[in-house]
C-alpha cells in the first residue's frame, strides 16, 4: 500500500477522479471532490461523514442521506502472492458498480506478469475470492488475511473477517460451528480480506470453521 493509501478510481455522472482508500479495520475512508466518505468492506457503500456537505457539493444521496446513489469504484489492491516458488508482489483489481443503490456485484482480477485470473460474486467477498483462487494455476497462491491460517468468520453473523492470530492454538483446533462458538469472542481484530501482516501463515484445507 502506498503511503497515502490504496489507489482507486471513482466514477459517477459528474466525472472521474483518482482517490486513495485508507484502512479503518475492515472498512476504509476516502475523500472524493473534497468530501470525506466511509467505504464499506464490500466497497459498494460510500457514506459521507458530513451528508449536508456532500449534498452541497452535488452528490446524490438516498432519502435519509446515508450513502451515494450511483457510482462505480475500481480499487487497485497491492497483494502478495507465491508464484512459481517465489514471493511476488501483484495487483488485485476490485471493481463494483452501484446503480440506484443496487450493486452489480464485486469482481476481482489478479494481475501478474505472466498470469491473470478474474472472478467475482454478486454479494459475497468470501465466495468471490474462493472463485478467484480456483482460477489460479497450481503454483500461484494469494497471501492475505482471507488465505491466512488464523482468520475466520463468525458462523452466527454476517460480519467482517476476524483475526485469531493471538488465540491461534485454540482456533486451530476448531473443526465445526460448535467449536467456533468457544473461540469467536477471542479474535484480535476485524480485518479486511485483502489485508496482510507479518504473522501470515498460508491456510491449509480443513483449518478452522470455514475449512
Amino acid at each position: 500500500m502506498a503511503e497515502n493509501g490504496i489507489h482507486a478510481i471513482f466514477r459517477d455522472e459528474a466525472g472521474v477522479e483518482d482517490i486513495f482508500l485508507r484502512r479503518r479495520g475492515p472498512e476504509f475512508r476516502t475523500r472524493v471532490r473534497g468530501v470525506d466518505f466511509k467505504v464499506s468492506s464490500y466497497l459498494d457503500e460510500l457514506a459521507p461523514v458530513n451528508p449536508a456537505e456532500a449534498v452541497a457539493r452535488g452528490f446524490q444521496l438516498n432519502a435519509v442521506g446515508e450513502r451515494l446513489n450511483t457510482f462505480r469504484l475500481t480499487v487497485m489492491f497491492p497483494v502478495r502472492t507465491m508464484h512459481g516458488g517465489a514471493a511476488v508482489e501483484a495487483e488485485l483489481v476490485a471493481q463494483v458498480q452501484v446503480e440506484e443503490f443496487d450493486s452489480t456485484g464485486l469482481v476481482f482480477e489478479l494481475r501478474l506478469e505472466d498470469e491473470s485470473a478474474r472472478a467475482g460474486h454478486e454479494w459475497s467477498i468470501e465466495i468471490g475470492l474462493m472463485r478467484l483462487a480456483a482460477e489460479l494455476s497450481a503454483g500461484t497462491r494469494l497471501q492475505c488475511c482471507f488465505t491466512c491460517a488464523f482468520s475466520d468468520y463468525d458462523p452466527l453473523a454476517s460480519g467482517p473477517l476476524l483475526c485469531f492470530q493471538e488465540a491461534r492454538e485454540t482456533y486451530l483446533k476448531v473443526q465445526d460451528k460448535a467449536g467456533m462458538r468457544g473461540v469467536v469472542n477471542r479474535y484480535s481484530e476485524e480485518v479486511h480480506e485483502l489485508h496482510w501482516c507479518e504473522e501470515f501463515h498460508q491456510r491449509k484445507p480443513g483449518t478452522g470453521y470455514r475449512g
